[in-house]
């Protein structure tokens, strides 16, 4: 592994005004009216400050940019490749910062390089972690995320309670990003704003009384939270959805063979159509098998043989198999 390196980025606001182009937010955010993030944050790349750079079989910089845009002026631009085998790249504030007293949330907008349903070896998923400077002099990292997207994006990571102990102390400070896997050959960006730390509220959840459903429940069911006045107008019979045939005569029905299977069926003058449903399975696919008896007295020779499992059919052309389908 190559030796540590370490190098401080100043970029002055004049060179930025000079050199940067200047990216557009994503649209939809000036279509919905939000020019101010949800969350204030801790982070926000508006103040011209050195960050520090620590590589490790890495070659890296960092710096402010207008180059992509989503909240206020500036953003930060990482670029980065491999010069090792175990790339890894530190980013620093100038100095630790203080965090709120209390949160349980930490996230981060992030311009990412690749799309997950693409195999990209020229451009690795890298992960990035969080680091955060404990008051007895140790460093501890939270993993954020694993970009694997393009665009903007805002991973959030909610801490869990042993997480929320040990950075909810006093004097706890966040100490930087940490990004690894960075195994590119070539140059590669991210683009960072807004790290914010926050509490997530979550009050009881309260409604209005609903109106009761017009359908007994099954055994062991209940109304849940339609138990107000009044009745709701559908379904409009115990069927529910199941669909009607424009055959005159058509019949649907449901019967249980047990406590552990049940036939939907369908009769009328075009066929018989029957599902069995077999809910105890606890698959997905708890409809395991469909039966089909269609009867079609138009061609009963056809129907002989399309339902004989003991005759072997004659073998049809594929044309004839085709028009066979279409027709039934």
């Amino acid at each position: 592994m190559k030796a540590l390196s370490l190098s401080m980025l100043i970029l002055a606001g004049s060179v930025l005004y000079a050199a940067d182009t200047v990216g557009k937010r994503p649209y939809e955010l000036d279509w919905a009216g939000r020019f101010q993030d949800a969350y204030t944050p801790l982070v926000d790349f508006e103040n011209d400050e050195p960050w520090i750079v620590e590589t490790s079989d890495a070659v890296a910089s960092f710096s402010r940019s207008r180059e992509q845009q989503i909240w206020g002026d500036y953003v930060g631009k990482l670029t980065y490749r491999r010069d090792g085998t175990t790339p890894v790249v530190t980013l620093r504030p100038p100095t630790p910062l203080a965090l709120p007293a209390s949160f349980n949330m930490v996230g981060c907008w992030i311009y990412g390089n690749n799309w997950a349903w693409v195999s990209e070896s020229h451009t690795p998923q890298v992960s990035i972690a969080l680091l955060f400077l404990l008051p007895d002099g140790t460093e501890h990292a939270i993993n954020l995320t694993r970009v694997n997207w393009r665009e903007w994006f805002l991973p959030i990571r909610r801490l869990d309670d042993a997480q929320q102990r040990l950075l909810n102390q006093p004097n706890t400070r966040f100490a930087g990003f940490q990004i690894t896997n960075g195994r590119n050959r070539q140059d590669r960006m991210l683009f960072f704003d807004n790290l914010s730390f926050f509490t997530d509220e979550q009050p009881p959840l309260t409604f209005k009384p609903r109106p009761k459903r017009n359908l007994q429940p099954f055994p062991g069911q209940s109304h849940a939270a339609n138990t107000g006045p009044g009745t709701l107008p559908f379904p409009t019979r115990e069927e529910t959805i199941l669909p009607d045939s424009a055959k005159p005569g058509a019949k649907n029905s449901v019967s249980a063979e047990n406590d552990r299977s049940f036939v939907l069926r369908y009769q009328g003058p075009d066929g018989v159509l029957s599902y069995r449903y077999m809910p105890h399975s606890g698959t997905p696919a708890a409809l395991h098998r469909a039966m089909a008896e269609q009867r079609a007295p138009q061609h009963p020779q056809r129907w002989r043989r399309a339902v004989s499992r003991r005759r072997r059919a004659p073998r049809s052309s594929t044309r004839e198999q085709r028009a066979h389908q279409l027709r039934h």
